[in-house]
């Protein structure tokens, strides 16, 4: 009798809800049971809607077991705790209601293969990672969108940090060395950013963006946080430009003739802090950090992330400035340029540092990276990082070698604004196809 093939696809944001949709409806057609996992109402109710089996963790009891006592739920949850303004007792009720809930899913379905996707990192999904490790489930978390254009990977971990295989570097010959130099000189010459070019405030997307949590609001009420009442979205989004406009005068002058590395500084509200890199939460200590080890007559330029403009305070800027070897700079000076002009890159995790290894650029990083796993990348701000001026260009080679065969080419959550999901047939299934190869990769289906 052929085993029974489930996908577990926790789903937690409205936003993907119909794209979502169209990955269930072709891995179904594959021949796949998709159980859709969601405590947001419109996602389960439009979820039934079309036919899918829904599962809301909200309906369990929190149960206390002590096989979960390993579980660091006020850890886990502190990205929860300051994005969503919950108090920690509110969301360990609920993270042992997931617990229940998905131990009570997999005990039911014992004789099935259970698989489980994932696109976001909100308590649902780590409770979600958290159990599949504790029963051996296989699991796939990727990203809305690659590290190279119009890519995708998958990752066993929410951390996203593990995905690159490095057995690739065994195919490394001159065909592939070509194939790489020519990937990094195209991304020079068009100086691509990683990530989501902010737009204008008052742009069509922002205006369309307030219409809908206007009706948000109307419909289902103020919310009970700070991202889902219009107002306060209103005030938020003001506040930061305003402080933007008036904090802009308080950077210092780029000045390209001093010896400097170059800091990028994260979101202040992004997963990549409050998630991933807990140590590192205020950015400010890991500047100090850096700066106490800086040599003499080297500077840190810092710069704020695009996305993250004006959400900086006055007093950490003041804090900033009152160190003697840090300049904090604008956030309008593309990254390359830094980058190009630096001796090289102390970050925390960000993609800045994937970025400087194009340029082969020292790169240390403080946290979690994917390019942790490049031999030339540093882990500690020492005298051995200080003093290296130069990369082994061939090791970085095979390393991005590495990088961009892990990726899956002409697939992605979003078209090439960024902004847009890619509803297209072609990308659906490309999208699925992907995955599928993994599981083969990794031998979960044959």
């Amino acid at each position: 009798m052929k085993q029974k093939k489930i996908i577990v696809y926790p789903i937690f944001i409205t936003f993907i809800k119909e794209f979502s949709l169209e990955i269930c409806n072709e891995l179904t057609n594959r021949g796949y049971e998709v159980w859709i996992f969601s405590t947001i109402n419109p996602i389960i109710k439009y979820f039934k809607k079309n036919k899918f089996k829904v599962v809301n963790p909200n309906e369990y009891f929190p149960i206390e077991d002590k096989q979960f006592d390993d579980l660091n739920l006020s850890s886990l949850t502190k990205r929860e705790v300051y994005y969503f303004k919950c108090s920690p007792r509110y969301l360990r009720k609920k993270a042992l209601k997931y617990i229940n809930c998905y131990t009570s899913f997999i005990k039911s379905n014992s004789d099935a293969k259970i698989i489980i996707y994932q696109d976001t990192e909100l308590l649902g999904n780590i409770i979600c990672e958290y159990i599949a490790k504790k029963f051996k489930i296989s699991h796939y978390t990727t990203n809305w969108t690659g590290k190279i254009p119009n890519s995708i990977f998958f990752d066993k971990t929410l951390f996203v940090d593990q995905w690159v295989d490095m057995s690739y570097a065994k195919n490394y010959n001159n065909q592939a060395k070509k194939y790489v130099l020519n990937f990094i000189e195209n991304e020079k010459n068009k100086k691509r950013i990683i990530g989501t070019k902010m737009p204008s405030y008052f742009s069509l997307y922002f205006i369309k963006k307030g219409l809908k949590y206007f009706y948000i609001c109307l419909t289902r009420g103020k919310g009970n946080n700070e991202y889902s009442n219009i107002l306060n979205k209103a005030f938020l989004f003001s506040y930061s430009e305003i402080r933007y406009k008036f904090t802009r005068y308080l950077v210092d002058k780029y000045d390209k003739n001093k010896e400097f590395y170059y800091f990028p500084l994260h979101v202040p509200n992004d997963a990549a802090l409050t998630q991933f890199n807990q140590g590192w939460f205020d950015q400010y200590e890991a500047i100090k950090y850096a700066s106490e080890r800086l040599p003499k007559g080297v500077y840190l330029y810092v710069k704020e992330h695009p996305l993250g403009r004006g959400l900086l305070s006055y007093k950490i800027i003041k804090k900033i400035r009152n160190l003697k070897n840090v300049k904090l700079v604008s956030s309008d000076i593309n990254s390359h340029t830094l980058i190009k002009e630096s001796i090289g890159v102390i970050n925390i995790g960000g993609d800045v540092g994937w970025e400087a290894l194009r340029y082969y650029k020292p790169v240390a990083v403080l946290g979690r990276a994917f390019y942790k796993k490049c031999p030339e990348v540093s882990t500690k701000l020492d005298s051995k990082f200080f003093n290296k001026k130069k990369l082994n260009k061939e090791i970085v080679n095979k390393f991005i070698y590495c990088v961009l065969k892990s990726h899956y080419l002409n697939t992605s959550y979003f078209k090439k604004t960024h902004l847009k999901l890619n509803y297209s047939r072609k990308n659906i299934k490309s999208l699925c196809d992907a995955f599928e190869d993994r599981l083969r990769r990794d031998k979960v289906i044959e």
